[in-house]
């Protein structure tokens, strides 16, 4: 009997124990918590907190620039390529349009027609790259047709980065240049001056023909002159 006392006086007084170690290691990690909690950041973390504050603000500012660029466009796929600046596509009615694009003009390269000039493959490789076969979105001019028919318009393409005009590509990289033809349809005029400048200023800092612009008098007011030898 007294054994039985002893025994369960032992096993109350080992679990009163255990609950206060329980209880100490509790208040001890709890201190360590909120003294971690109190010790100033690093600047890795500080940075890092910046980084990823960014990286949101971008993310904010990319869904943005997607939803402006949805509201005044509409999605078509793109059947063909027939230069750099004009394009074949089908429209959400299942009908064909041919788009030429507003505000630039590029080199010909139709070699059914005899037209090869200086840059103008770089020109039409480049716009089949991006857009031959892909689904894009058409944003259509303030003249929804030319003399001969061609929608008239902008053609965008969407990144991780945001949303993109196929203009700004061949501008940026020197196989198109600025022309203004309508008055109605000028907009994105002074970004697409931007990125041509951009273009000019990358061809005075090579010695080499890179773009259009880096020999001197092969871009005039009627197109380019083929007599310019690169």
């Amino acid at each position: 009997m007294r054994n039985s006392q002893n025994m369960k006086k032992r096993y109350f007084w080992l679990a009163s124990a255990a609950v206060a170690i329980v209880m100490i290691s509790g208040c001890g990690q709890s201190t360590t918590n909120e003294s971690t909690q109190n010790e100033p950041k690093s600047e890795t973390d500080v940075n890092q907190n910046n980084e990823i504050e960014e990286e949101l603000t971008r993310d904010d500012e990319i869904m943005n620039e997607n939803a402006e660029i949805a509201e005044i466009t509409e999605e078509v796929t793109v059947s063909s390529v027939i230069d750099a600046t004009t394009i074949v596509v089908i429209n959400q009615e299942g009908e064909e349009e041919t788009v030429k694009l507003l505000l630039i003009e590029t080199p010909e390269n139709i070699p059914e027609e005899g037209l090869t000039e200086e840059f103008g493959t770089e020109a039409n490789n480049l716009t089949e790259m991006y857009v031959d076969g892909a689904r894009v979105l058409l944003e259509r001019g303030n003249s929804d047709s030319n003399e001969n028919g061609y929608t008239l318009g902008h053609i965008w393409l969407t990144s991780t980065e945001g949303p993109f005009n196929l203009s700004e590509l061949l501008l940026i990289r020197g196989l198109a240049k600025v022309v203004e033809t309508d008055e109605s349809n000028t907009k994105y005029l002074d970004e697409f001056r931007e990125y041509e400048q951009r273009a000019k200023d990358e061809a005075a800092e090579s010695d080499h023909p890179i773009n259009i612009w880096a020999v001197e008098g092969y871009v005039t007011d009627d197109g380019f002159d083929q007599s310019i030898e690169f």
